[in-house]
C-alpha cells in the first residue's frame, strides 16, 4: 500500500521524512475456528489504514487513543477526527474527496473566485467583496472589489443563511452600491494566479513597491523573480507585500518569497527548523541524521537586499506559509505588520491519500513544528500581533493599490505621514476573515478556516 504525501507549508522535511514512499503493512489477518463468523467493523480496513498513517505522520501521534479502543464503525473522516488531540490541534482536517484538497493546493478550487467580509452597512447585513481573483468567473462576470452582496437568488442575506446559499453551484447575486443590480455567476475550476496585483507607488518622494500575493503555489517562482528584478531595477525605497488574503501554500514558493524579500544571505543561512513526532525523530536518528529538520534561504539575485525593512498587510486569513515568511524573516530584517491579527498556524501540515485508488478520502494532519532561527514560534494561539493595527471598516472598499485603501494607506503613513481628503463611511465588520465564496469554509471544513 503506497501513500503519497504532498507537503504544505513544508517540503523542508522532504529529506527527513523518507517515510513518504514506505510500503505499509496490510491489516492483520484474523484467524478463527471454521465454525465461527467474524463481523468486522464497517470501515475496518479504511480506518486501520488511517490509524497507521496517523501513527507515522501525526505530530501528536503519541497522544492518540490506543487503536483497540477506537471505533472503526465510524465513517473515515469522522474516525480521523476522533484521533486528534483537540485541546491543541485546530489545524488538522480531512475530506471525503482527496482531489478537493489537491485541487486547492494547486490553486484550482471550484469557486466563483471572490472573497468577502461579513459586514453591516447602515445596519443592513451583507457580504462586502474584498477580493476578486484574476480570470475567475466572478471577474469575468463583472463582480468588483467593493461590491456589497445583499441577497442570493432573491433571498435576503443574514449571518445564518449566507454560507448555505453560497454552496450552490450557481446563483443570482443582488448587488447594492449606489444603485441595485443583479449579477448571475456559476462556479467552475480555474487556475489561481497568486500575483494578483503589483505596482510601484510614488509616495512622499519615495518609490514604494506593492504586491498582492494570494497563495503560495508551485511554478510561480520565475514570474515572482522577474517582478522583484523589476522592483530592484527601479530602485524602490520601500516594500509592502499584501498577504491579507493568503492562507499559505507550498514551502518552496514561500522560501523563494522570503529570500526575495530579505537581505542577501546566500543558501547556507537557516530560514526555519522544526521536528516531527517521536517516530519520525527516531527514524532520523537511525539514519544517522539530526531529528531537527532545517531549511535555508535560497540564492536570489533579484532580492531586495538594499532595503532595511518590510511592511506586510495582514488579516485573520493570513495563515501558514504567510506567517512563516513574516516570522522567519524577523531574525534578519525589520518586518512590520499592518492590519489585523494573523490566523496563528505555526505548524506544518502534510497531505496523505491512498494513490492506489482504493480510498477516496484525503487527510491533512498537523505534521511538524515550525520555528525561526531565533527559536521563536509563539503565535500559534492568537496569531501574529499587528504592529500597526487597523480594521477594514471603512466603506466603500477602494481598489487594491489605491493609496486611500484602508490597509495600504496605513502602511504608507507608517512609511511617511500623509493626509487623505477622502471621506469614508464606518461599517460594522463581524470578524477578521476574508471568507471563501464556496460557502463550505476552507476545503469544506470549518475547523481550520483561514
Amino acid at each position: 500500500m503506497n501513500k503519497a504525501t504532498i507537503y504544505i507549508l513544508v517540503l523542508f522535511f522532504f529529506i527527513v521524512s523518507c517515510e513518504k514512499s514506505k510500503v505499509l503493512p496490510d491489516p492483520p489477518i484474523i484467524v478463527v475456528p471454521d465454525d465461527t463468523t467474524v463481523v468486522l467493523p464497517k470501515y475496518f480496513h479504511e480506518n486501520t489504514w488511517i490509524y497507521e498513517q496517523m501513527r507515522l505522520q501525526y505530530l501528536w501521534a503519541d497522544d492518540m487513543p490506543d487503536e483497540k479502543s477506537t471505533d472503526k464503525n465510524l465513517e473515515p473522516v469522522e474516525y480521523f477526527y476522533s484521533l486528534l488531540r483537540k485541546d491543541v490541534d485546530r489545524y488538522s482536517y480531512a475530506s471525503s474527496d482527496y482531489q478537493e484538497i489537491l485541487d486547492y493546493w494547486n490553486g484550482q478550487l471550484e469557486s466563483y473566485g471572490f472573497r468577502y467580509k461579513k459586514v453591516r452597512v447602515d445596519g443592513e447585513f451583507g457580504l462586502a467583496v474584498s477580493l476578486v481573483l484574476k480570470n475567475s468567473p466572478a471577474e469575468l462576470g463583472g463582480l468588483k472589489r467593493g461590491d456589497l452582496i445583499v441577497a442570493i437568488d432573491g433571498e435576503p442575506l443574514n449571518p445564518e443563511n449566507a454560507e448555505r446559499l453560497l454552496e450552490r453551484k450557481g446563483a443570482s447575486f443582488l448587488i447594492k452600491n449606489d444603485e441595485e443590480y443583479r449579477l448571475s455567476l456559476a462556479k467552475r475550476k480555474f487556475q489561481v494566479d497568486p500575483l494578483q496585483f503589483a505596482e510601484i507607488i510614488p509616495w512622499q518622494g519615495k518609490k514604494v513597491g506593492y504586491l498582492v500575493y494570494t497563495q503560495f503555489l508551485f511554478e510561480y517562482e520565475e514570474r515572482t523573480r522577474a517582478l522583484f528584478q523589476y522592483f530592484k531595477d527601479q530602485q524602490i525605497d520601500e516594500m509592502i507585500i499584501d498577504l491579507r488574503f493568503n492562507p499559505g501554500g507550498v514551502t518552496p514558493n514561500a522560501e523563494v518569497m522570503a529570500s526575495l524579500l530579505g537581505p542577501d544571505l546566500g543558501s547556507s543561512v537557516e530560514l526555519f527548523h522544526g521536528t516531527g513526532n517521536t517516530y519520525s525523530q527516531q527514524q532520523s536518528i537511525l539514519r544517522g541524521e539530526s531529528p531537527v529538520g532545517r531549511r535555508y534561504f535560497t540564492n536570489e539575485t533579484s532580492n531586495l537586499s538594499h532595503l532595511s525593512r518590510l511592511f506586510v498587510l495582514t488579516s485573520k486569513s493570513t495563515a501558514s506559509s504567510s506567517e512563516l515568511v513574516i516570522n522567519c524573516l524577523r531574525p534578519y530584517r525589520a518586518v512590520y505588520t499592518v492590519g489585523g491579527y494573523t490566523y496563528g498556524k505555526n505548524l506544518i501540515s502534510t497531505i496523505i491519500y491512498d494513490e492506489t485508488g482504493r480510498y477516496s478520502f484525503g487527510l491533512m494532519p498537523a505534521w511538524a513544528t515550525l520555528i525561526n532561527a531565533h527559536d521563536q514560534s509563539t503565535y500559534g494561539k492568537d496569531g501574529l500581533i499587528p504592529d500597526f493595527p487597523i480594521l477594514e471598516d471603512e466603506w466603500p472598499y477602494m481598489p487594491l493599490g489605491d493609496t486611500t485603501e484602508t490597509l495600504l494607506r496605513k502602511a504608507l503613513y507608517a512609511i511617511s505621514p500623509g493626509e487623505s481628503k477622502k471621506e469614508f463611511k464606518k461599517i460594522e465588520v463581524l470578524d477578521g476573515f476574508h471568507h471563501w465564496d464556496t460557502g463550505k469554509g476552507f476545503l469544506g471544513n470549518k475547523r481550520y478556516n483561514p
